[in-house]
């Protein structure tokens, strides 16, 4: 996932490239935050909430089935019930959720 905007009022990251991809838009000015994704050649339609629904960005550690490697998911928490999870890849994962929890004012 890569950071390709960040201000004091906007942050937009970036993941993956191929097949799909994910873009994350968090806009303190409108109160908004985007995630539109593409899968194949298709945009998908894409999700939108308000900021103040966002309430946590965490790092679940899970276990691949077939391999039994152990993986680190970025998850973005919307209200009490629903988790996103955002592709970024094992090396960022840290780095990338500490980024978002800090322009959101969000704790660890």
């Amino acid at each position: 996932m890569a950071i390709v905007e960040h201000t004091d009022t906007r942050m937009i990251v970036e993941a993956g490239g191929g097949l799909s991809s994910l873009t994350l838009v968090l806009d303190k000015q409108a109160g908004q935050a985007r995630i539109e994704r593409r899968t194949l050649m298709f945009n998908r339609k894409p999700q939108e909430m308000p900021l103040s629904r966002i309430s946590g960005v965490d790092v679940a550690h899970l276990k691949d089935a077939a391999s039994g490697a152990e993986l680190q998911q970025l998850m973005l928490r919307a209200g009490d019930d629903e988790a996103i999870p955002l592709p970024v890849a094992d090396k960022e994962v840290e780095e990338t959720a500490s980024a978002l929890r800090d322009f959101l004012g969000l704790a660890a």
